[in-house]
């Protein structure tokens, strides 16, 4: 299997803000390296379905359901939930099982079920995605190790993403929260926090925080150290890819391009998919509907830049003082992340727009997209 890291012939360096894609040629042996993982890790099945080997396990509320549409629309051979099959209001995004207790009950054959059917021989590979948000919720990692048999841990693909944990926040309040107003939640939530942390004998700025049950899920969904320790640490760094909110807007294909090699999946170009339709007589449709790559229009409107409203809402607005309150609370949990991103552990860390991840800095995560 190719390294993530470097691609022979490739006309870009990890890290260059210039240059988003390969040049044709570089496409082509990415395309080739991509089979050639795909011969060495086949389709996951189990009893004759799909088992998830990519999870996009958030951040809640940071664009998962946007780019959980552009992976499933844009990776060659990546396939979601079975139609009917996923929660209500999720549409084939989400499962709720290893962040459900019910669920998980049903046990690993149930929730293979979910999903579509193995495909036969000659069809390619094949790889499912979950992508309930699970991130928020302490110990779901261990129940993805203890479903996943260990032949087929090596295939697992974990991606968070995260935002502005202020931002987030108010997204939530917006989704979850809106008949209470916004100030009043932002009180409500840091004092619930404190008490908590009080009754824990834990530092309310430490990563221990996270570990804490009594902690409100508004806030815990912002503390995204302590999200990251647990992935890494029950699997192992080179396996978890952390996206930046901030650069998956304005570097839509990158960070699709980075997640494809990241996976071992092809990216369906514009050229590709063109060649398709026009066999099918719909091109000139298509051309209106499909984004085209960089060097086909000098001008271009970013589709990306709608996508992450698919799950947006119009919130009412926050006060400064709030949001001060806030910014005191996460400054010291900010710092935790980025301290981490730089430790030997994280060194083999997946990071997209920004690479390697130990670049990853404030203004990556709390940058507001326009």
């Amino acid at each position: 299997t190719a390294s993530w890291n470097l691609e022979p012939g490739e006309s870009w360096k990890q890290g260059s803000a210039t240059a988003l894609m390969p040049t044709p040629s570089s496409r082509a042996l990415a395309f080739a390296l991509c089979m050639a993982s795909a011969t060495a890790e086949p389709s996951a099945c189990l009893a004759g379905h799909l088992l998830p080997t990519v999870l996009l396990v958030g951040g809640q509320k940071c664009g998962s359901t946007s780019l959980h549409t552009d992976l499933v629309r844009r990776l060659e051979g990546l396939v979601h939930v079975s139609p009917g099959k996923g929660i209500s209001g999720s549409g084939n995004k989400e499962v709720a099982y290893y962040n459900n207790d019910a669920r998980y009950a049903k046990g690993r054959a149930w929730y293979t079920s979910l999903f579509p059917e193995c495909p036969g021989p000659g069809h390619g590979r094949t790889v499912a995605i979950d992508s309930t948000p699970m991130a928020h919720m302490h110990g779901t990692s261990a129940r993805v190790y203890e479903t996943i048999p260990p032949r087929l841990r090596p295939q697992l693909r974990i991606i968070l993403i995260v935002r502005n944990p202020i931002d987030r926040l108010w997204s939530y309040h917006g989704h979850f929260k809106n008949s209470e107003p916004v100030d009043d939640f932002v009180a409500t939530v840091l004092t619930n926090t404190s008490r908590c942390a009080s009754n824990q004998g834990i530092d309310p700025r430490s990563n221990g925080l996270f570990g804490a049950l009594c902690v409100p899920e508004s806030v815990r969904g912002g503390l995204y150290a302590g999200q990251l320790a647990e992935w890494v640490g029950a699997f192992s760094a080179e396996q978890v890819a952390l996206v930046s909110f901030h650069g998956y807007v304005g570097l839509p294909h990158r960070v699709l391009s980075d997640l494809g090699k990241f996976i071992g999946l092809p990216l369906i170009t514009y050229r590709v998919r063109m060649l398709a339709k026009r066999k099918q007589g719909r091109a000139r449709r298509e051309l209106k509907a499909w984004p085209r790559e960089q060097g086909d229009v000098k001008k271009q409107k970013n589709p990306w830049r709608e996508a992450v409203r698919l799950n947006a809402r119009d919130n009412a607005p926050m006060s400064q003082s709030s949001r001060n309150a806030l910014e005191s609370f996460y400054a010291p949990h900010n710092a935790w992340l980025l301290r981490m991103l730089k430790l030997p552990k994280y060194v083999k860390l997946v990071s997209s727009p920004v690479a390697p991840a130990s670049a990853f800095t404030l203004d990556s995560l709390l940058s507001v997209s326009k």
